[in-house]
C-alpha cells in the first residue's frame, strides 16, 4: 500500500525503538522499489538547520561533526541513538532529508501570546492558518486533562500546536511542488499530528490533494 502513494506519515513515540524501526524499515521498503525518487520529512528539524541537513545527506559530515552544527542536542533532545540508523541510511543512499518545523523562536512566542499580537515580522513568518479544527481541540484538551493548568497555558498550546501541523503542512506541500508526481516522501512525526488523518495530513491535502498512507499514528 505504502508503495502505491506519493505521502506516507509514520507517527512515532519519541523515546519507543519500536517506532523507530518502523520507519526504517518502510523507508528502506520504499527506497527499494521506488529508488532514487524517495526522500524524509522530519519533525525533529526546522529550515534553519536544512543546510546542514543536506551536507549530512551528501556524504560531507561525520555523525559527531553533524550532531554539533544541527544543534541536536539543543534543539531536540531525545536520545539519537534512537534515529542513527534511520539518518544513516539517508547518508549511505543519498536520500534527502527535509526540515519540517516551525522556526523555535517563533515557537515559544506563539505559545506566549495570540496570534494577532505578534509583530508584522513575526506573523509573516505564519504560514496560512486554520485554527478552528475541533478534532485537533479536543486532543489538546485530552491530553492535558489531568494537568491543573488555566485556559491561557490551554490557549498557548493549542496555537503551537496549529503552528507546528501547519508550517509542517506548508513545507510538505512546497517541497512535493518542486518534485515529480511518482516521487514518494516518508514524513516522520509524533503520532499525535498525524493520528486519524486531521494533524499534518489534513492540512497537507487542504494546500495539495496527494494520495497518502497512516502508518503507526495510533499509539501516543
Amino acid at each position: 500500500q505504502a508503495a502505491r502513494v506519493q505521502l506516507v506519515y509514520v507517527g512515532e513515540t519519541h523515546d519507543n525503538p519500536a517506532s523507530h524501526r518502523l520507519q526504517l524499515e518502510i523507508l528502506q521498503a520504499l527506497a527499494k522499489t521506488n529508488p532514487g525518487k524517495v526522500s524524509l520529512a522530519m519533525e525533529m528539524f526546522s529550515p534553519e538547520q536544512q543546510p546542514v541537513l543536506d551536507r549530512w545527506s551528501a556524504g560531507e559530515l561525520d555523525e559527531k561533526t553533524f550532531l554539533k552544527e544541527v544543534g541536536w542536542f539543543k534543539n531536540w533532545r531525545m536520545n539519537f541513538a534512537l534515529y542513527r540508523e534511520l539518518l544513516t541510511f539517508c547518508k549511505d543512499n543519498k536520500i534527502q532529508v527535509l526540515a519540517l518545523n516551525a522556526n523555535k523562536d517563533l515557537q515559544k512566542k506563539v505559545g506566549r501570546v495570540p496570534f494577532d499580537e505578534l509583530s508584522a515580522e513575526e506573523q509573516q513568518q505564519l504560514p496560512e492558518m486554520d485554527q478552528n479544527d475541533p478534532y485537533q481541540r479536543a486532543m489538546v484538551e485530552a491530553v492535558f486533562s489531568d494537568h491543573k493548568m488555566g485556559a491561557n497555558m490551554l490557549d498557548g498550546f493549542q496555537r503551537v500546536q496549529t503552528l507546528w501541523d501547519e508550517t509542517m503542512a506548508q513545507n510538505i506541500a512546497t517541497y512535493l511542488g518542486t518534485v515529480s508526481k511518482d516521487h514518494q516522501l516518508v514524513v516522520i512525526a509524533g503520532g499525535n499530528h498525524v493520528r486519524y488523518g486531521y494533524g499534518i495530513p489534513r492540512r497537507v491535502f487542504r494546500r495539495l490533494p496527494a494520495s497518502y498512507l497512516l502508518v503507526g499514528s495510533k499509539e501516543l
